[in-house]
């Protein structure tokens, strides 16, 4: 099981906790404020009160034993303090939170290597439904490398990876297929659909209705490939 340490149950910091305790990764989470501890120790059952000017707090805490450490905090100075004592104590896998482009770069300047911006990646997120909405879950894995669903337009069934040609046409990568069955369920007689992953899918395998791809690859050309299928688009309203 993985181990997750949460720094600061903010709004941001408890629905990360709570999502992840919910796929079953175990959660330590650290707080400043006694009260804040009180209010969320039914729903998060593992909290520690710490001082975070005192670095003493992490001596009991085996860096080895924590798979990624996530600092939730939005406050300047005790987010770059949090993220200072992580590195000295050989954490890996640290995530800050930065809320402004200052923010980040005094992160990064003191060794964090994963920023992340909620509010950002969330306004990203809703343009990127408004605007394209074949694509979804999104996730931001460098500055401008995006991992995207493609829900694939009419013109892509009964083709195959080769001859689609994404790679060469457009310059993203496919390393997985979502593919949708339907099955007729035996008591309300309605049509639904299980889901398989087919990681690292054959050149050769041709493309079903309903099928999604996960690509990876530059914003820009996952929105190239959006736009060179627009009128697919149009033609599904």
């Amino acid at each position: 099981m993985e181990r997750v340490l949460v720094i600061g149950l903010g709004t941001f910091g408890i629905t990360v906790a709570e999502e992840l305790a919910a796929k079953g990764v175990e959660i330590l989470a650290i707080e400043v404020s006694e009260n804040v501890m009180q209010a969320m120790s039914g729903r998060i059952p593992n909290i520690r009160v710490i001082d975070p000017i005192d670095a003493g707090w992490l001596n009991s805490i085996d860096s080895n034993e924590i798979d990624h450490a996530i600092i939730c905090i939005g406050n300047l100075e005790q987010s770059i303090l949090m993220t200072l004592q992580l590195i000295e104590k050989g954490f890996t896998g640290i995530y800050a939170r930065a809320t402004n482009e200052t923010h980040r770069k005094i992160l990064a300047s003191i060794g964090a290597k994963n920023v992340i911006f909620p509010e950002q990646d969330a306004a990203r997120s809703l343009a990127n439904r408004l605007t394209a909405p074949n694509i979804h879950a999104v996730v931001r894995l460098a500055e401008n490398q995006l991992m995207a669903d493609f829900n694939i337009p009419p013109s892509f069934v009964d083709h195959t990876l080769i001859e689609l040609n994404l790679r060469q046409r457009f310059h993203v990568l496919v390393i997985a297929i979502r593919r949708r069955y339907p099955r007729i369920d035996s008591l309300t007689r309605e049509t639904v659909y299980s889901e398989r992953f087919i990681d690292a899918p054959p050149a050769d395998e041709p493309l079903r209705d309903h099928d999604t791809l996960v690509l990876v690859g530059k914003e820009e050309n996952i929105r190239s490939l959006i736009n060179a299928f627009a009128p697919d688009e149009e033609n599904l309203s």
